[in-house]
């Protein structure tokens, strides 16, 4: 009878594991939402001696402060006199930032320097 016991407790063992735990791919999935932006600033007109056409355009990516991003997006070109807002969300498990300009009025364009901070994000795998 021993040995029938010792299958049974190992069965429940088995079974307990299985149903027991919880499944890792839906804890590690953050829901689709808004984003906080934060200390948002951008600098420019630069004064550059090469054209527009010859500066790059980058992105420079940095955490900070535990569970924000830290964004820096260098020559971006914008009209002249810009009302730059930032907006930025998680859709799908994907960062998605948008720099719109809310006043294009001028009719000249200019290479800017934005800074902003995002977040709070979550910690995954």
């Amino acid at each position: 009878m021993k040995p029938f016991l010792k299958i049974i407790f190992l069965c429940g063992i088995i079974v307990s594991s299985a149903f027991g735990c919880k499944d890792n791919e839906n804890l590690l999935i953050p829901e689709d939402r808004l984003l906080e932006v934060k200390n948002s600033t951008y600098i420019g007109c630069k004064s550059e001696k090469n054209s527009v056409d010859d500066i790059s355009e980058y992105i420079e990516l940095q955490t900070v402060d535990s569970n924000y991003l830290e964004v820096n997006h260098i020559n971006v070109l914008f009209n002249c006199c810009p009302s730059i807002i930032v907006k930025a969300r998680v859709e799908d498990r994907v960062i998605i930032c948008n720099e719109i300009d809310t006043l294009p009025m001028c009719n000249c364009m200019c290479l800017f320097d934005i800074n902003y901070k995002i977040g709070p994000l979550e910690y995954t795998q």
